[in-house]
């Protein structure tokens, strides 16, 4: 599939709150809307409680989600040579169904073309998870085909 239909493609499902797969640098993982609380709940249902991580396209959209943001996060990231999420506190404007019982959420930015793409167009964060075998795996709207070289299994948490 050509890389510009695999983003139309995910758009459309997305915009209709809908479940995708996509290639990310940390494996094939399975996005939602991280907006919205059903498209994320539909994203946990099997996850066993495992937290999704939020995508991110850059770091001004840090400055849009985590309120009281420690500057010195952006040369963490900077630093970083493997995808990894930051557990943030003081999340605004994401789905509350991202929020462990301490109101923190794992953030990452995107290290991607593909994602960087979808997530620019889209105009809002995803929330992702290892693609696997639970049972809501059956409801993902759209695969998108690798246009990305996968370096690991998950992201590294921090």
């Amino acid at each position: 599939m050509d890389f510009s239909q695999d983003l139309e493609n995910c758009l459309d499902a997305l915009r209709t709150g809908g479940l995708i797969g996509i290639p990310t640098v940390s494996g094939r993982m399975v996005a939602a809307d991280a907006t919205l609380d059903d498209a994320v709940n539909a994203l946990r249902e099997g996850s066993q409680g495992e937290m999704p991580v939020v995508l991110l396209a850059d770091e001004r959209d840090l400055l849009q989600y985590v309120s009281a943001l420690d500057l010195d996060v952006f040369d963490r990231f900077e630093s970083f040579e493997l995808p990894t999420a930051i557990r943030f506190e003081g999340i605004i404007g994401l789905a509350d169904a991202l929020t462990g019982p301490e109101g923190t959420a794992c953030i990452a930015l995107i290290a991607d073309d593909f994602c960087r793409h979808l997530v620019k167009r889209f105009r809002k964060p995803l929330a992702v998870l290892p693609e696997g075998n639970g049972p809501h795996w059956g409801t993902i709207l759209y695969r998108a085909a690798d246009h990305t070289n996968a370096l690991a299994d998950r992201f590294r948490l921090i």
